[in-house]
């Protein structure tokens, strides 16, 4: 399929859809309905979160079911959440997008923030480090980073990295994983 067959407004509604295929109806057999999961979020957050949320995946054209998924995956909307460390890494993951220190200050620079590490237990600071990392990973960057173009790949490369992306896919032979599967 030629992409200009598409407008470009159109090309964001398709990856909306397919967003809403690769999410939410996985999650509509645990939920009950794929409204229902939306609605679980509303419930966990304050009225200016979610709107925050909703401004910032529209800015960023992040599907915000794809955001949605990430926060329930990683912290079930837990923003005080503080994860275990792993192997010998002082880092803990940290708010309701799990974030690595090391990878939040990386993507504040990116994204035009201040590092501040305490900001990860709130919902807005997170939301802006974790939409900039998405968007890098599905769309890629000006340095010559193409992106992957494929949620599976993006999701599952947001909580093992880059690197552990390619050794999941070599031992796997596929990217979903379930951090993309939600």
């Amino acid at each position: 399929c030629s992409s200009d067959l598409f407008p470009s407004h159109d090309k964001v509604r398709i990856i909306a859809l397919l967003a809403l295929c690769l999410v939410l109806l996985p999650l509509s057999s645990h939920a009950g309905s794929s409204s229902k999961a939306i609605d679980d979020y509303k419930s966990k957050l304050t009225k200016s979160e979610v709107e925050f949320i909703e401004k910032e995946t529209a800015e960023k054209q992040i599907p915000i079911e794809i955001l949605l998924a990430l926060f329930k995956v990683e912290s079930n909307f837990n923003k005080s959440l503080l994860g275990a460390r792993s192997g010998k890494s002082k880092e803990r993951p940290t708010g309701i997008a799990q974030m690595m220190p090391s990878t939040g200050k990386n993507l504040a620079r990116q994204a035009g923030v201040k590092w501040e590490p305490k900001r990860l237990l709130e919902v807005e600071y997170s939301t802006i480090l974790a939409t900039t990392y998405l968007r890098y990973l599905y769309y890629g960057d000006e340095g010559g980073f193409k992106g992957y173009a494929d949620w599976h790949k993006a999701l599952t490369a947001y909580n093992k990295g880059i690197t552990g992306l390619n050794l999941y896919i070599k031992r796997y032979g596929t990217a979903k994983s379930k951090f993309s599967s939600t």
